[in-house]
């Protein structure tokens, strides 16, 4: 597991990285102006850390390519080239956009089946008024 803290302008975020069974999982914690230590500290033992990693369904693989050892020369090079370049690690973006998705997709359900109970009620109480009507009532 793996938090970094970012400056994506306007706001301060947390990237909470997980690797769980060869799969990537990320989420992001808006925290707004810039956190002290102790404020990240908080937020780890605090429970809403916990219900974003419970939150994380939708997970990208890892390449999971055989590791062989770097010039280190080689090496440096790429730390300077990860610096240098800004923003989240396309992996993480990648599973944050599945993720934001996945959870559209639901809330779309959600809402279709709600329309349709109100539709559903609607016709139920108009076929109720015509049958008082038709009764003379």
């Amino acid at each position: 597991m793996k938090l970094s803290i970012l400056f994506e302008s306007p706001f301060w975020i947390g990237l909470l990285e997980l690797e769980r069974d060869g799969l990537l999982y990320a989420t992001r914690h808006v925290f707004g102006s810039e956190p002290s230590s102790e404020n990240v500290y908080e937020f780890i033992l605090s429970v809403q850390y916990r219900i974003l990693i419970d939150h994380m369904t939708v997970g990208l693989p890892i390449d999971s390519a055989k590791k062989r050892r770097i010039n280190p020369k080689r090496l440096q090079r790429q730390i300077k080239r990860e610096k240098e370049q800004a923003g989240i690690a396309n992996q993480s973006r990648e599973v944050m956009r599945l993720q934001q998705e996945e959870n559209k997709k639901e809330r779309c359900s959600i809402s279709q089946a709600e329309r349709a109970a109100k539709r559903n009620y609607q016709r139920e109480l108009a076929k109720n008024k015509r049958k008082q009507k038709h009764r003379g009532k």
